[in-house]
């Protein structure tokens, strides 16, 4: 982290809805998505901690609409990021 725009971090959190969040276990368990939950993607200047960019999804997003998430914070900032770290979701891996 050397300069603003070096290292963004990235991360997806799940926010529980008043229709009440999902347990992991039968028989009491719901699929984590609307309208029990929406999932909320960030995008943060390390340097500064700015908000680069943030984005509401119903559903766990795929990897399609993050890369898109992040062009749409990549166009309203000016700059591209040179490092990013991300919570590893599934998202952010490739498969060949």
């Amino acid at each position: 982290m050397k300069y603003p725009g070096h290292v963004w971090l990235v991360d997806l959190t799940v926010l529980p809805t008043s229709a009440g969040f999902w347990v992991p276990w039968l028989p009491f368990a719901r699929s984590q998505g609307w309208p029990f939950c929406w999932w909320l993607a960030t995008a943060i200047d390390h340097y500064s901690r700015k908000v680069q960019g943030f984005a509401l999804f119903p559903k766990n997003p795929t990897s399609a609409e993050i890369r898109s998430f992040l062009a749409r914070a990549i166009k309203n900032t000016g700059q591209c990021q040179k490092h990013m770290i991300t919570d590893k979701g599934r998202q952010f891996w490739c498969q060949a």
